[in-house]
């Protein structure tokens, strides 16, 4: 049984996707919550691999640039960031939100 703090938590994360006011703590199910947590390795292993892609330049990079670029996606490896990037959400958001809305009927 989740406790009103565990449904909260849940809630804040499918109204970061969706939108405020998309679910409430009330609303949340166990369903909820392992659909949810679906949703956030799906955004995890999109913003990984983001962070492996070096940021563009304009024209063919000097060489300090590409060991610049390769820099800092080994930092980004390293510090094991979890950050997720608006395209990540977005198109998670897209793939899960039948299943996310076809939840909440239930």
């Amino acid at each position: 049984m989740m406790t009103q703090l565990e449904r909260e938590d849940v809630a804040r994360v499918i109204n970061y996707f969706w939108g405020r006011g998309t679910v409430t703590a009330r609303a949340i199910t166990p369903r909820l919550a392992d659909l949810t947590y679906d949703i956030l390795l799906e955004a995890n292993k999109c913003s990984s691999a983001l962070d492996l892609v070096p940021r563009p330049v304009g024209g063919k990079p000097s060489l300090s640039y590409i060991i610049k670029q390769l820099s800092g996606i080994a930092k980004r490896i390293e510090a094991g960031r979890h950050a997720s990037y608006l395209i990540c959400k977005t198109r998670v958001s897209s793939l899960y939100k039948s299943v996310i809305y076809e939840a909440l009927l239930e």
